[in-house]
Order: structure tokens, then sequence, then C-alpha cells
């Protein structure tokens, strides 16, 4: 005698996903599609159903509106009790139910449309019922970039939660988002593989969605990251962004080091370079005729490495934490300077450390991005150790626990640290160093117009771009 076919409420329980932040079960859009594929409903009802019942016309109402009422149902053995919710008018819009007192429920976005429990229903039932809900009504993500807000109840679709770092203001997690859970994404892989940033302080995670959703409309700049969105639930905030799969530009360097320092490296190389200073140009000078940002936190840990197909891949800019966006009106009032610490003096400028009053200007970023060019152009002409290495010689040696600054301190005089100059110097008689080489170019550049202790000798954004075009032009063969 044949088995009897497994019953829907069996079938759900082989068909959860797992919340992993939350560590609950839910239901999957797909999961629940295929639990009311065409028949599934009937036969339940069928199965339940003691005395004559129009089956069909009530299963195809539940298939089309009520397929998350209906679940809920099943899964506290109560699936003939859809007809009431029928009859009050409910359908998944409704949910989550809420519950009034022991014998009602109602609508969260209708608050006059309730449901009154069947005579059967205990208290146990109802509280049941406001449980497993939850299971159902998982959120589905998109990456338009907007802020949502969840209740502590609701099952989040991240699963495979592994944290990669954290820091005293933030945890970032490599996690997936169901499949079934993501709409707009354009991923063949099974999971969407995110990295998730949950912040411990309220106040960084506004400061930083309040830069991204401003940086967002530079979509077409392919070297900035951008935020797939946010969200909050109780007390915990988290930003959503892409996952970077090659890590970050140290990463880069440590992984390729054995690579053969090709033609076609450096040119990619010089590329990347140029596409970050584009990248800084849209950000200091795109958002806004009114409007002045900054990143103030330039380091090869902040610039990501994506890889795609069969190439390098390409390098963004990254973590708008600390990134400052304020009015031009407001920059210019020197008696009210902005004064943001960045996170990483290595790469600070020296205006970092200045006692004078003065606004901090978005040349800040040149000289960073100045330090990591620098840092570029020694492993294309050497290797990783020896980036190591000059980390280690401009640390002052009455100290081992400080910070490699590219600037240096003499005797209350700020200048260019005595050990850029020497390296600089000394990659210059590198043999792919010659005379009109692009890497003469690019240390010329470094030298003459980044690296500059005074602001205004430093070259702005689009000055930048426009000498890094020109040196990218001069390394690509003819």
């Amino acid at each position: 005698m044949a088995a009897p076919p497994p019953t829907l409420y069996s079938q759900c329980q082989g068909s959860y996903a797992t919340d992993e932040i939350n560590n609950r079960k839910y239901l999957p859009v797909d999961s629940m599609r295929k639990l009311l594929k065409k028949g599934n409903v009937g036969s339940e009802l069928k199965r339940k159903k003691k005395i004559p019942l129009r089956v069909s016309k009530c299963a195809g109402q539940v298939e089309g509106k009520l397929s998350k009422l209906f679940l809920t149902l099943v899964l506290l053995d109560k699936a003939l009790d859809i007809r009431g919710l029928l009859k009050a008018g409910f359908t998944d819009k409704d949910l989550p139910l809420i519950k009034v007192d022991d014998t009602t429920l109602r609508s969260s976005s209708e608050k006059e449309k309730l449901f009154k429990k069947p005579r059967d229903w205990t208290e146990q039932i109802i509280d049941g019922f406001i449980e497993k809900q939850w299971m159902m009504i998982a959120p589905v993500f998109t990456n338009n970039g907007e802020h949502r807000e969840f209740d502590t109840n609701v099952c989040l679709p991240f699963d495979n939660l592994d944290e990669k770092g954290h820091s005293n203001t933030s945890i970032v997690f490599k996690a997936d988002i169901h499949k079934a859970q993501q709409i707009g994404f354009e991923n063949d892989a099974p999971n969407l593989s995110v990295a998730l940033k949950e912040f411990r302080l309220g106040n960084y995670f506004e400061d930083e969605r309040e830069n991204l959703e401003r940086i967002r409309g530079l979509s077409n700049n392919k070297h900035i990251t951008k935020s797939f969105g946010s969200f909050s639930q109780g007390n915990r905030k988290f930003m959503i962004f892409p996952w970077a799969d090659g890590g970050d530009l140290e990463n880069f360097w440590q992984e390729k080091d054995t690579d053969h320092r090709s033609p076609a490296l450096l040119v990619w190389s010089l590329e990347q370079m140029l596409g970050l200073a584009e990248a800084l140009q849209a950000l200091h000078h795109n958002i806004g005729e009114k409007i002045n940002l900054r990143h103030g936190d330039l380091k090869p840990g902040n610039i990501l490495h994506f890889l795609a197909g069969d190439g390098r891949g390409v390098l963004k800019i990254a973590d708008f934490g600390i990134s400052k966006i304020h009015n031009v009106n407001t920059f210019e009032r020197m008696d009210h300077p902005t004064h943001t610490r960045a996170t990483s003096p290595s790469y600070e400028a020296p205006e970092a450390v200045s006692k004078e009053k003065r606004a901090r200007s978005r040349k800040y970023d040149i000289w960073s991005l100045g330090c990591i060019y620098l840092e570029f152009a020694i492993w294309l002409i050497h290797d990783w150790k020896t980036i190591q290495d000059f980390n280690e010689e401009r640390k002052p040696k009455a100290y081992t626990d400080t910070f490699a600054h590219f600037y240096h301190d003499s005797n209350g005089q700020v200048e260019v640290h005595p050990k850029v100059n020497e390296k600089i110097e000394s990659l210059k008689g590198s043999p792919q160093c010659g005379e009109n080489s692009p890497l003469r170019d690019l240390l010329d550049l470094i030298d003459a117009h980044l690296l500059r202790v005074e602001v205004d000798d430093r070259l702005d954004a689009e000055g930048l771009r426009n000498r890094l075009a020109a040196i990218v032009k001069k390394a690509k063969p003819e």
C-alpha cells in the first residue's frame, strides 16, 4: 500500500531558511510558492474538511492573496479557519496581525479590520498565530539604497554570516542574502554575498548614511563603492554593501606580489590610480554646487578590490564613515574650522596636527592619495616587503608602537618625511624609471604636486585626474 502524501505541515518543516542574525527560521518566498503550487491548498482543505465545501473557489482566493495567512494557519493545524479571514476581508497585506485582546486580532494597516477568533481557538493558538506569522514575512531587499526599519520580530534573510573585521565603531560580516529575498541585484549565484556592516554607535551610522545618500547620485562612477541600503532593528543598525571578493588594496599587493610586473600590469595599475582620482573629483565637485565633501580617511584598507570576469578587476573607494559634507558657506567661516580626526594617522595630511585655525580642505584627500600612489609605485618597482620596510623606516626610533607618517616634525617645522624623499629618489634610479617613462612621471607627480606640506601647493582632484590621464596615455601601447 502506497504511503500517503506528506502533509503541508511536514512540507513546511523541510522548507525553512535560517535568519543567522537573530537565529530563527522563516519561509522564503520561493519556498512558499512551491508549498502552495496548484492543488496543494485544495488538497489541504479537503483533508481537513468533513462536510461539503466549495474548495476550488476558496483555494483560488488563498493562492492569490492569502498564502502567508494560510501557511500560518497550517502551522497551527487550523487551515480551515482561512474561511473566517476571507470573510473578514483579510489578505497578506494586513500582516503582521496585531493582538487586540484574547479574542481579537486586527490588521496592522487597517485598524478597523478585525478578526474574531473561532470558538475552538484558545489563548495559546492566538499567541501561536502572533508568533508564527513572522516566519512568513521576511523582507525582500533591493539595491535602491533605501533605509528600512524592522520590527524586532522580523526574520532577516541573511545566512552564512562570517565576521571579517571590527573596529571601535563597527563590525563587518560577509553574509549571503537568500536568492528569493532580493530584487534588482543581477546576481546569477544561488545567493548574493554582501558586506554587512553593523554599527556599535548610532551617530556613526547616521553620519555614514547621510554621506552615502549624497554620493548615491554618482551612479556613473565605477570607482566609488555605493551602499545597497541600510536597516535598523531595535537598537541594531546595519548597512549593506557589495562584497569585495578581492579584498582591499593591501590584500591585492600581497596576493599578487609574485606576479610579473608586465606592461599590462603597469597600465592596469595606472588606470586604477586614474579611476581613483576621477572618483575623488566626483566626490569633491559633482555632488552639488554648494556642497563640499572630502573623504578624510583614504588608505589602502579603504580601497576595495572587486574582481570582474577574467581581468584584474577594479579598485573602488569605500568607507565614508568620517567623510564630511557641509555647505560651502559653513566651510568658508574660518572662525568655525572643520576638524575631523582621521582614523588612519599614517595616511593623514600634515594639517591634521596643525594648531592653526584653518578649515580642512578637500586637498587633505590629495595628500592621502599621494601616500597610496607612492606605495603603489614601490610595489610595482619592488614588492610588498619593500612597502613594509618603508613603513618601518618612517617610524620614530624612540617608539615602536606608533604611526609611520609621511611627514615629519623638525623642531616645530612640519616637512615631508626625509625617508619619503629618500625613497622617491631611490625609485627614480631604478631601471623601470628612466627619463620620460610613465613610472618616472608618476613619481614626479607625487613629489611635486601631491606630497606637499603647503595645502595650496597640492593639485586639486581635477588637476590630478588630468595629469594621470596623460601618464596612462603614455603607458598604453600605440
